[in-house]
């Protein structure tokens, strides 16, 4: 049956695209930064990050960078900055006192 091989193909197809939208919504990134001892293939380490909001993946990686340059400057500890990044990154800077 010709019709149904098209219908099903139809639905693969908007599946595909759903899967896309989503992956391109959200990125798949590390809770705690690699520069900051992360696993980079731990599941535990992963988790989707959205590129919308307020709180996306352009802050978080801004923060990251910030806290990898204290830590680097010798302005935090390794420790303390795992640790912050991974309570909250979103505070992490103001616990370190570096912003």
């Amino acid at each position: 049956m010709p019709g149904n091989r098209h219908v099903r193909f139809g639905e693969r197809l908007a599946e595909t695209d759903r899967r896309q939208r989503r992956h391109r919504a959200a990125g798949r990134l590390n809770m705690l930064p690699l520069e900051l001892g992360g696993a980079p293939k731990d599941p535990t380490n992963l988790w989707p990050e959205p590129h919308a909001g307020s709180e996306n993946s352009s802050s978080k990686d801004s923060v990251e960078n910030a806290v990898k340059k204290a830590v680097c400057a010798d302005q935090a500890t390794l420790a303390n900055a795992q640790n912050a990044m991974l309570t909250d990154w979103t505070t992490a800077k103001s616990v370190l006192g570096i912003g």
